[in-house]
């Protein structure tokens, strides 16, 4: 048995710039295909039919102003407070004018976001480990997205586009720990957009940062003090200057609108999450690190999420199961053998690489024990990528034993066999990104575009304001249409600051006394939570509907419900019989609907 390797040693196999230099690329292509077929046909058969509802058009809301009016926090929060900045705004900013401000373009951007993470995993990989390291890497970004599916790799939500990009961020630290500094300000930058854009990777993100960041700071402290006692320049130290003044510039200019707000604003939203996350909370609503490792260690599992993308959640809460009963971990004991491998006989690169995957394992487990509430699963999109990059290790560890015990020569033939998967993952992932469609996030594009032409249509014709207002769910649709309505050129407001249309963007807010042409509530319907009552309000006039009930039953039931509350009160049935009729009403009331409310002139 030989020495171990060291970064010194000679380049990996498949590095160079021959003639094979242009077959990276290709199997960078390959994966990549997926998202360039999905690209292709959003634009081409969605193009500028697609009319966002919820969060995705508040976000396309916030990118309009980019550039127009000022941009400092990131997309509302339903806790009362904003995600911590605006990156993400500003980096789809650049495709959606691109591309002619199509709603569409911000799922292109998404898509472009995380072709560039999974590229820059790969090519890290690539420069890191040699072609072993590199095709595993291809491999398991391609399961992860045949896994994701086209719906999540397009989506522009904040919980969905910071997934492929914080695995992104585990391999730029990586090459922090390696002592390229260099790196330092694109993992800067990449962990400024993962918790700007969502409050959540403060626990993942921030503290990955810093453990590359030592990584660099302490052996160039010890270097320097060493040379210094014999005279000799710091070499390591000055190398460390120019990265490190670069990366501070940039995070001046990415956090100075967070900032900025957080001292002229109106109440200071960094202040708000602060204060949130350290406020004292029921104790039902926090988890414990023993909930962490049985969420973490799922992943590890016979048949994991990361590899399936079967999802298996509790009834109620929409939390994973795993989180109170996870599976046996089975692949866990593959990973603390791969770590032994690594140590023993790995390079200090592959070293590095097992310690900061581990060290972020670790990470995951305090993450949800730092949870408020529920653990909603479409918030764990990250521990799919980070699962990933795990089972890379335990492949590289494996793929450096056959090598040591076989020769180069079959190690090479399963680097060539590693293509097979490639063209049969991207294959499928391509045909599902072309036949994904519209964009199906929180409803009917159709339906968004049609209340909006109805509303037009029946407004009064007079000067003024259009003031959208929403409730509970109601603001799901809310957010579109006001999007529709300013897209038509119509001067559409809210009534007071805050919330997913107005979140600093004053220009949006009515103006007590200016003038006004209407004033509308939008309400949807849901299980559990009725909206008949909206119309109870004096003055109230319905607008536009759509829902599963047509709307003349609706009416007739609602006037059954009224009938029996008065003949409830009048002594004409008991609590028995009204409880049992109203419960066989309610159970066709609470079916999905959605309406727009017009107030009369008088309650304005």
């Amino acid at each position: 048995m030989g020495a171990a390797p060291t970064d010194a040693s000679p380049a990996p196999p498949g590095r160079g710039r021959g003639r094979s230099g242009w077959v990276p690329w290709a199997l960078v292509a390959l994966v990549l295909a997926p998202l360039v077929v999905s690209a292709i046909g959003l634009l081409a058969t969605v193009g500028g039919e697609y009319h966002p509802r919820g969060d995705v058009a508040g976000i396309e809301l916030h990118t309009r102003d980019v550039g127009r009016h000022p941009v400092l926090m990131g997309l509302y929060s339903r806790e009362g407070w904003n995600h911590p900045g605006p990156m993400l705004f500003y980096v789809l900013a650049v495709p959606y004018r691109l591309l002619g401000e199509l709603s569409a373009s911000l799922h292109f951007g998404a898509l472009l976001v995380n072709g560039v993470a999974v590229a820059g995993m790969a090519l890290i990989a690539r420069r890191r480990g040699g072609t072993p390291l590199f095709l595993l890497t291809l491999v398991g970004s391609a399961v992860v997205i045949s896994s994701f599916g086209p719906e999540l790799l397009r989506d522009p939500w904040n919980v969905s586009i910071t997934v492929l990009p914080f695995g992104l961020l585990v391999f730029l630290v990586w090459e922090l720990a390696c002592g390229r500094a260099r790196s330092l300000p694109a993992a800067a930058a990449v962990t400024t957009f993962c918790v700007q854009t969502h409050v959540g990777y403060t626990v993942l993100a921030l503290p990955l940062l810093l453990w590359g960041v030592a990584w660099l700071v302490v052996p160039a402290w010890r270097d320097r003090r060493s040379r210094a006692t014999s005279g000799e320049a710091a070499a390591t130290w000055s190398d460390l200057r120019r990265p490190a003044l670069l990366s501070l510039a940039l995070l001046t200019a990415l956090w100075l609108p967070p900032v900025a707000e957080q001292f002229v604003g109106r109440e200071g939203n960094l202040g708000r999450i602060v204060e949130y996350l350290t406020a004292e909370h029921d104790e039902e609503d926090g988890h414990t690190l023993g909930d962490g490792v049985r969420l973490v260690s799922s992943q590890f599992g016979l048949s994991p999420q990361w590899v399936t993308g079967k999802k298996e959640l509790t009834a109620f809460t929409s939390e994973p199961a795993s989180l109170t009963s996870a599976p046996v971990p089975v692949f866990l004991g593959a990973y603390a053998a791969a770590l032994v491998v690594l140590w023993r006989r790995g390079s200090r690169s592959a070293r590095r690489l097992a310690m900061t995957v581990t060290f972020t394992l670790a990470l995951g487990v305090i993450w949800v024990s730092r949870i408020i509430g529920p653990v909603f699963d479409y918030r764990l999109g990250w521990l799919s990528v980070l699962a990933m990059i795990a089972f890379v290790v335990i492949a590289w560890a494996a793929w450096l034993l056959v090598a040591e015990r076989t020769g180069p020569g079959l190690a090479r033939g399963v680097g060539l066999a590693a293509v097979v998967p490639l063209v049969v993952l991207g294959a499928r992932s391509a045909d599902d990104g072309a036949a994904a469609g519209t964009p199906a996030h929180w409803g009917s594009s159709s339906q968004v575009e049609s209340m909006a032409e109805e509303v037009l249509a029946k407004l009064p014709d007079r000067d003024g304001d259009i003031v959208i207002d929403c409730s509970d769910e109601g603001c799901i649709a809310h957010a579109g249409l006001v999007l529709l309505l300013e897209r038509a050129g119509e001067p559409v407001r809210v009534s007071r600051w805050g919330g997913v249309v107005s979140t600093d963007a004053n220009h949006r807010v009515h103006e007590r006394g200016s003038p006004l042409r209407a004033r509308l509530h939008v309400e949807v319907n849901s299980a559990f939570k009725a909206f008949d009552r909206a119309a109870d309000r004096p003055g109230a006039g319905l607008l536009s509907y759509r829902g599963e009930l047509p709307l003349d039953e609706r009416n007739r039931l609602v006037a059954e419900v009224r009938e029996l509350d008065r003949d409830l009160r009048a002594g004409r049935i008991d609590e028995v019989d009204h409880f049992a009729w109203r419960s066989k009403i309610g159970q066709q009331l609470s079916t999905r609907a959605v309406a727009v409310y017009q107030d009369e002139p008088e309650r304005r």
